[in-house]
């Protein structure tokens, strides 16, 4: 250890330049310079992925501690709390893949770990393939016969995001035989599902275009159409906002998931500790034809339906650009780059725009100042005409 710090040292007295003694600052050769910042940087992300391991292991033993080890029983509702877990700590699906056979009990562990090198990275691959294998133990999944007698029941009252949700939700918990069976006829099945007004507002807009009758067989025009229809709602866009807010009104009205345990708390700006109320994860936010979903935490009272924050803002890659009349625009992207949606968010004539504090001048003074006793003496008789140049004074400011 001796010989290697010497030499360490060595290295490092070979950086130094020049005459210390005539008080010249210290040189160092731009690719020794280059090495040590290639050093530090390797440190930082070193550091990084250490933190990151280390909350990933943290919360999947918050998750064993809650629900135990998984052991091939009840899939559904394991996965409901491990994917609850992960994602409200930001752990990567990547990860949230290979720690999975750790959350399991020993006798399957082997045949959790072939499924995972099958489906590789993808959660959704692989939590569609933990399903399918362990469907005959899993008593809230969801059969061909239950998902059936589900559509055919009359007055669900339900909103077209709400139908559009649950359907999605039992649909995802059918095994694959049963639906690939039922794929064919999706949107149809969706159709019936509606109440009769829903039906009627819902069917034009899922007309096969490419043909003269029928309907369309493309899932991803039920998710538009159902985005049409629904009541746009206005929100903020908070770039000081470091996580993603609505409404209680607004949890109640469209019924989310939502995670009453979250264990995060809000600071405001004046510093100030807040509660939050619960936390909704995968949101489905539209703006035009580019469609994401985010984690929203509920709190009781916003200032809008909506907070869009930064986990929005840096998905969507905002732009903003104001123009000399005043208006202003903005620019979100897809995630995947494809499609751009550009939009007005402040008319030329909005009342920021104005160039004057008040709307209206303050009202005229008409009475200057009199002393308690209303009398006038020799002073007041001086300042006579004082009144006039006041009031004059008072509208040249305003």
């Amino acid at each position: 250890m001796e010989n290697e710090n010497k030499n360490f040292e060595g290295f490092l007295g070979e950086v130094s330049g020049g005459e210390s003694s005539k008080g010249q600052g210290m040189h160092m050769d731009p690719s020794i310079a280059s090495l040590f910042q290639a050093f530090l940087l390797l440190m930082q992300q070193q550091q990084s992925n250490d933190r990151k391991e280390a909350l990933a292991t943290k919360v999947l033993q918050a998750v064993v501690n809650k629900i135990d080890q998984f052991d091939g029983k009840n899939i559904s509702r394991y996965l409901r709390c491990y994917v609850r877990e992960m994602e409200l700590n930001r752990v990567s699906e990547k990860k949230m893949v290979a720690l999975f056979g750790l959350a399991t009990i020993p006798e399957i562990r082997n045949h959790i770990t072939s499924i995972t090198d099958r489906c590789g990275n993808s959660w959704e691959d692989f939590s569609h393939a933990l399903k399918d294998e362990y469907f005959l133990e899993d008593a809230d999944r969801v059969t061909k016969k239950l998902f059936l007698g589900w559509i055919e029941r009359p007055n669900k009252n339900l909103q077209a995001t709400e139908l559009l949700r649950e359907f999605e939700r039992q649909y995802s918990q059918l095994s694959k035989v049963e639906k690939l069976t039922l794929e064919p006829n999706k949107v149809d099945l969706f159709l019936q599902a509606a109440d009769g007004e829903l039906q009627e507002k819902l069917e034009p807009l899922l007309e096969d275009k490419e043909k003269d009758e029928g309907l369309t067989t493309k899932w991803k025009n039920v998710e538009d159409a159902v985005g049409d229809i629904e009541e746009p709602i206005v929100a903020l866009v908070d770039h000081g906002s470091e996580i993603n807010l609505m409404s209680k009104d607004l949890y109640k009205k469209q019924k989310w998931p939502i995670d009453m345990e979250h264990g995060w708390a809000i600071r405001v700006a004046n510093n100030t500790r807040g509660e939050l109320y619960g936390a909704c994860p995968d949101v489905k936010i539209r703006i035009g034809d580019v469609a994401m979903e985010q984690h929203f935490f509920v709190q009781d009272t916003t200032s809008y339906p909506l907070i869009l924050g930064q986990p929005y803002i840096m998905t969507t890659c905002i732009e903003t650009k104001i123009l000399d009349d005043g208006s202003a625009y903005a620019r979100v992207r897809s995630e995947d780059g494809r499609k751009a949606v550009q939009f007005l968010i402040v008319p030329p004539n909005h009342e920021r725009n104005r160039d004057r504090l008040r709307e209206k001048p303050l009202p005229k003074i008409v009475e200057g100042f009199k002393d308690f006793g209303e009398q006038e003496d020799e002073s007041d008789m001086d300042n006579e005409g004082d009144d006039d140049e006041l009031d004059k004074d008072v509208e040249d400011i305003f």
